[in-house]
């Protein structure tokens, strides 16, 4: 009788070998996450920390992949761009990331890498 091979697992529960493209997006993705931070400063340096590790990575940074980051739902990063429930701070830097993922995407749309629209 034959055993079956069991599914290989990573640390996050994520297969370890996506079998196919949508299995690597959602293990891609899959890797932002993180629980929410527990300070303001933990929040500002975690937005830091995820724009060097696109860098890294490499992979183009994303609103939604931050927030992930942060262990936040993308409305109350709303909220903060807003201004609401939040510090300065965090508003400021939050207007910067977005200001900054823009500047990356707009590059890339002159390159021919990215459709607008």
């Amino acid at each position: 009788m034959a055993t079956k091979k069991k599914p290989e697992y990573a640390e996050s529960g994520q297969a370890s070998k996506p079998k196919s493209d949508i299995g690597k997006l959602i293990s891609d993705t899959s890797a932002w996450m993180k629980p929410r931070f527990a300070d303001e400063k933990e929040l500002l340096d975690r937005i830091a920390e995820y724009q060097n590790l696109c860098a890294l990575k490499p992979e183009y940074p994303s609103v939604e992949n931050l927030c992930l980051y942060l262990g936040v739902p993308i409305e109350e990063m709303r909220e903060w761009r807003r201004g609401e429930h939040c510090s300065k701070d965090v508003k400021t830097a939050i207007d910067y990331f977005y200001t900054w993922v823009l500047s990356i995407n707009n590059q890339r749309a002159n390159e021919g890498k990215l459709q607008i629209g």
